[in-house]
């Protein structure tokens, strides 16, 4: 039952191109897509069809390597706008370990973890992004990074 597969929240990791027949499927069954750089899987159509998507950096990739990955001219139609790929980053990823409640968003309540960036990642060009460093981070409302 859908319902039933919701609540536990599986996911499918790294699905291919195999994602956009099973995409409806996906999203009745509240499964989510877990994907990390790399592939030719189909971001855009996965969101356009109502499956939540996962963006994870994975063994050594950095997060903003992901957006850039994520939103690359090179990937077409399928690339995903900044937005996208940010809320798959954060809200996607959150959602897929279960702690989307406390984490993924900044709403009262949940856990105050936040990071200054050097630059707008919305406003950076997908080259721009390996650029982008954090300046600032406070994880549970205490500094943990300072750049100055």
């Amino acid at each position: 039952l859908p319902e039933v597969w919701a609540r536990k929240r599986p996911r499918v990791e790294r699905p291919g191109m195999a994602a956009v027949a099973l995409a409806p499927r996906l999203a009745r069954s509240g499964l989510v897509v877990v994907q990390r750089p790399g592939g030719t899987v189909p971001l855009a159509s996965l969101i356009q069809q109502g499956v939540t998507l996962s963006l994870g950096s994975g063994r050594g990739e950095r997060p903003f390597d992901v957006l850039a990955w994520a939103t690359s001219p090179e990937r077409g139609a399928e690339a995903l706008t900044m937005a996208q790929a940010v809320t798959a980053l954060t809200r996607g990823s959150a959602h897929a370990e279960s702690t989307d409640r406390e984490k993924g968003h900044l709403t009262v309540g949940a856990l105050a973890d936040l990071t200054v960036l050097s630059a707008d990642p919305f406003a950076a060009s997908p080259a721009d992004l390996a650029s982008v460093r954090s300046v600032l981070t406070l994880i549970a409302g205490r500094v943990v990074h300072d750049v100055r």
